[in-house]
């Protein structure tokens, strides 16, 4: 059978698909369509090969000429890509990819369509055309849970009965569990240099903007000043966002004057584990999301994760995972306040997430659940 995959290269979560895939169908060829060359360390152990397009400079980058420019590339690489694969799946819903559904559900016997949430939730104006055009190609239209799939449903015109429900698994859970019998959390504050005295805040888990850092970063500030004392602040920024806005996080960081690291720099999956871990509160306020790995990885981990009311995580409630919520992002100073005091029962409830966690995104559970696409 041979694959091709539209996305990231650089996206832990297709490296770990491809990988799982080629373990469930020996002989899988996964080639893959990428928005850059990846600088994952499976990356090319999971892919056959790595197309993506190069140059373009200030065309690369400049708002609304990135958009054609991506397109005319896209289609130059199209144009060398075989047509003869069984099925083309491409993941998130982009309008360059609908601008060119053709030319892709041209390259297989079927086209294949996840969705990410955001992709969905942040539709607007002229794109939701030519992303409604890749969705009425596709035969088969997952996501990680229902919400995603209705709102989805409402905005575009597409069959329902195209629809399926498939998670992601997560390769880091299988760390945490081995790394979790080392020993508490102080064990892995060590291990990635972080005070072990300290109260440990996640803030986000990638370096878009939709993170909403500085709300976070301000809500740090505001605690009282003994609580402030107790903070060591981790922001991972290994995905996503310009070189310009990480150097923002960081001045604001100093200017509230906490302890802080940035994660910058590609983690290994154990240091993913391991900070995972480490932290004892997870913030997590997107104004959109479908069912954050990362955010799941600190659940499994026994993080505090504190996260946004709107967000839609009836899937995690019906399956018994705690986790806090605020209304606002104003309500944080708050909710960040009363987790600290109450930090040990917290902590001692969170760890229950263990159990739920791992039934819903273990590879072992989600990985026949992708194959079955294909058939």
């Amino acid at each position: 059978m041979r694959l091709l995959f539209v996305g990231n290269a650089d996206n832990p979560l297709l490296v770990d698909l491809a990988l799982e895939l080629k373990r469930l169908r020996p002989g899988l060829v996964i080639d893959i369509l990428s928005e850059r060359s990846s600088r994952h360390p499976r990356a090319q152990q999971a892919f056959d090969s790595i197309r993506s397009p190069e140059g373009g400079g200030w065309m690369r980058t400049t708002r609304g000429v990135k958009f054609f420019w991506s397109i005319l590339r896209y289609r130059s690489l199209l144009s060398d890509v075989p047509g003869d694969y069984d099925a083309v799946h491409v993941f998130y819903l982009s309008a360059i990819w609908g601008a060119l559904s053709d030319a892709l559900a041209s390259k297989g016997r079927r086209l294949v369509v996840s969705l990410f949430g955001s992709d969905v939730y942040r539709a607007s104006g002229f794109l939701k055309p030519l992303q409604s055009r890749l969705l009425k190609r596709a035969e088969k239209i997952t996501a990680s849970n229902q919400d995603t799939l209705d709102a989805a449903l409402r905005t575009y015109s597409f069959a329902e009965d195209s629809c399926a429900i498939v998670r992601f698994g997560l390769r880091p859970l299988e760390h945490i569990e081995r790394l979790r019998a080392l020993g508490d959390r102080s064990i892995h504050k060590h291990a990635m240099a972080i005070p072990e005295d300290r109260v440990v805040i996640a803030a986000g888990y990638n370096a878009s903007p939709h993170q909403h850092h500085a709300e976070i970063i301000d809500a740090l500030g505001a605690l009282p000043s003994d609580l402030r004392a107790r903070l060591f602040v981790v922001v991972p920024m290994t995905m996503g966002g310009t070189p310009e806005y990480k150097a923002g996080v960081r001045a604001m960081l100093e200017g509230k004057g906490l302890e802080h690291r940035v994660f910058a720099d590609l983690l290994t999956d154990e240091d993913v584990a391991r900070l995972r871990l480490a932290t004892d509160i997870m913030i997590q306020v997107q104004p959109t999301d479908q069912l954050a790995g990362a955010m799941q990885e600190h659940l499994f981990a026994g993080s505090v994760v504190i996260t946004g009311s709107w967000l839609p995580y009836g899937v995690l409630r019906e399956a018994g995972v705690r986790f806090w919520t605020v209304n606002d992002r104003s309500e944080l100073t708050t909710a960040v306040k009363a987790c600290i005091q109450e930090l040990s029962t917290r902590q001692t409830i969170s760890l229950g997430n263990a159990a739920p966690i791992g039934a819903l995104s273990s590879w072992s559970h989600t990985a026949p659940q992708w194959s079955a696409l294909y058939d």
